[in-house]
């Protein structure tokens, strides 16, 4: 993707080419931009008087979620860290008034750099502080589904 260059630092192109009277190379090499973006910005400011094409839209649809419902979605996930993307949801929908989709839900915390994580074996080794002392597991009523959440969110580089 390439770098995004501010509108003004756009404007200054056509002040150093028709004022200062600087060559397309000079105002690369004292902008930092390739020619292509300089070329580029002088002929919109030929045809429309600015450096940007002002009929040019962003792609893609408007953002669901505000700002707050962002670090409320954030907060939620720190404090539990083994929580559902449908009780994510529901909790948005009740306190927040927001209905969103799961797979926006998901993409937001991808966005937020969170990653899901296995949670089982991070609970095992807080409750067994030594791991030579013996376990005696009653398991008449327990299988992996009833053991407890697998899987949980933490960000990037932490465990969950």
């Amino acid at each position: 993707m390439p770098l995004h260059i501010s509108r003004n630092l756009k404007a200054r192109i056509p002040i150093l080419f028709h004022e200062q009277h600087l060559t397309v190379d000079n105002i690369c090499h004292i902008l930092g931009m390739k020619k292509t973006l300089v070329y580029k910005a002088l002929q919109y400011f030929h045809v429309y008087g600015i450096t940007h094409n002002p009929h040019a839209h962003r792609r893609g649809c408007h953002r669901v979620l505000s700002l707050i419902d962002i670090k409320f979605i954030a907060s939620l996930v720190e404090r539990r860290h083994c929580i559902y993307l449908d009780e994510i949801k529901q909790a948005l929908s009740e306190q927040r008034g927001c209905d969103v989709s799961v797979p926006t839900l998901s993409r937001t915390l991808q966005r937020l750099h969170f990653s899901q994580k296995s949670a089982y074996m991070n609970t095992i080794s807080d409750i067994v502080t030594n791991p030579d002392m013996l376990m005696f597991v009653d398991e008449a009523a327990c299988n992996c589904k009833t053991s407890g959440r697998m899987n949980g969110w933490a960000t990037v580089g932490q465990c969950c």
